[in-house]
């Protein structure tokens, strides 16, 4: 497949041109491929103020039915995962919709050669896509965080200053600020997306091997 060109009409949000692209090439595509595309795209997505434009363009591959249970070379060793990892409930809600199993087992070691398997062993070789959230999660919470508070007192400078009055900082102070934003706002969505989930029926990989359940 092309799979440049249809990545850039979906840089460019340019779904006519996406689907001028998907169509010369679906019939084409094996599984895998599309599979591929779907990740590809999938790493392009941020939150949800794009959500319509990404769910018109998967809704058009998804048409080829692929599957949605795949290991993948990645953090996120499945494709779910990597939904999770997107830290988007409206995302997650969507593939599991369309049929991804809430439960699929992803094997870690399925891209690694024999001498590699034999050096990670068996830890944490196997996961379900909650297995992956509790994972972020704790790393959102110990070596993502490193933000140092302000050595101010907030309700103070509220009282005394004026809230219509515009403020001048650096730009380094801005972007440090931005990235704080965006890292409390994934902590948010992340926290939610894993309750959805669990009250959804997603399970660890230890919770569904001692109940013999799911694709174990």
């Amino acid at each position: 497949m092309i799979m440049e060109a249809i990545i850039d009409t979906i840089i460019n949000r340019d779904f006519i041109g996406f689907q001028k692209f998907w169509h010369s090439q679906k019939n084409e595509s094996t599984e895998y491929e599309r599979q591929c595309l779907l990740l590809e795209i999938l790493n392009l997505y941020r939150y949800n103020t794009k959500y319509d434009f990404f769910k018109k363009v998967f809704d058009e591959i998804l048409k080829t039915k692929p599957s949605l249970d795949f290991s993948i070379d990645c953090w996120a060793p499945t494709f779910l995962s990597q939904v999770v990892n997107q830290c988007s409930k409206k995302l997650f809600m969507y593939f599991v919709d369309k049929g991804a199993n809430i439960n699929f087992v992803g094997d870690s070691f399925l891209f690694l050669n024999e001498k590699e398997k034999e050096f990670e062993g068996e830890f944490s070789r196997y996961h379900t896509c909650l297995d992956f959230a509790d994972l972020k999660l704790a790393d959102k919470l110990s070596v993502d965080y490193n933000f140092s508070a302000p050595d101010i007192d907030i309700d103070e400078v509220r009282q005394q200053g004026d809230l219509r009055e515009n403020v001048t900082i650096s730009a380094a102070y801005y972007y440090d600020l931005l990235e704080q934003s965006i890292y409390l706002q994934d902590l948010i969505h992340l926290d939610r997306l894993r309750d959805y989930m669990i009250n959804s029926g997603a399970k660890t990989y230890q919770e569904l091997k001692k109940k013999n359940y799911g694709n174990v």
